[in-house]
């Protein structure tokens, strides 16, 4: 897909997330079934979390010449944003959730953009404790995002 059409499917899908959250009526918002991972709000702290986490495999892939790389997550990260996507979004913090989804999604789809010569280039990474490396491209991130948005909608 050529990187702009791209880009706007990534802002449509993040769009819908936040359409279908905003029709989540504000008292189930904080909703979570014991056997779910993510309270209804949580979700938005999970989205934030993979936003986050794709774009530093992005950053690490630019910046290591598309040669193998093994990106890393701050320690703690991913029990970080489990906690927060299981936690009880209050009514009036639906607003200020949504404001840090789109503080990460913006900058993520501003480095998408700028990788207009190497958008299709793979580089091999190593995730997590893999020990046979995944050819990921810039393209192969963005889509995965997006699909992820889409997938909680």
């Amino acid at each position: 897909m050529e990187l702009h059409a791209a880009v706007a499917a990534l802002d449509e899908a993040k769009s819908d997330f936040v359409r279908a959250i905003q029709e989540v009526p504000s008292e189930a918002l904080s909703f979570r079934k014991p056997e779910d991972d993510y309270s209804l709000g949580g979700l938005i702290a999970h989205n934030v979390g993979v936003v986050q986490h794709y774009r530093l495999v992005l950053r690490a892939l630019v910046e290591g010449g598309f040669s193998p790389v093994r990106p890393e997550d701050p320690p703690c990260f991913w029990e970080q944003v489990a906690d927060r996507a299981k936690s009880a979004l209050p009514a009036d913090g639906l607003s200020e959730a949504l404001g840090e989804l789109e503080r990460e999604h913006s900058p993520f789809a501003d480095e998408l953009l700028a990788r207009a010569d190497d958008f299709e280039r793979k580089g091999d990474v190593l995730y997590g404790g893999d020990k046979a490396p995944t050819p990921t491209s810039p393209e192969d991130i963005l889509g995965w995002v997006r699909d992820h948005y889409r997938e909680h909608v």
